[in-house]
């Protein structure tokens, strides 16, 4: 069973890691330069990504113990 504290932790870390993501895109917007690209591809997405599946875990984990699935 997934504590209420765990299960805020996971989603505070999964919207750190989108936010962060979207930090980093945020040049590329700004500045289209190769570096910036690089940058987007590098870290933005990999971060973005890391947020979607944390928290995709954290779902499936809640709808598992709440019996939905």
């Amino acid at each position: 069973m997934i504590s209420a504290a765990a299960d805020d932790r996971s989603v505070r870390a999964a919207a750190l890691l989108v936010a962060a993501g979207l930090l980093v895109e945020l040049p590329s917007v700004v500045a289209t330069t190769p570096v910036t690209f690089l940058v987007f591809v590098g870290a933005g997405i990999p971060l973005m990504a890391a947020g979607c599946v944390l928290f995709a875990v954290h779902l499936w984990r809640s709808l598992v113990q709440k019996g939905v699935l």
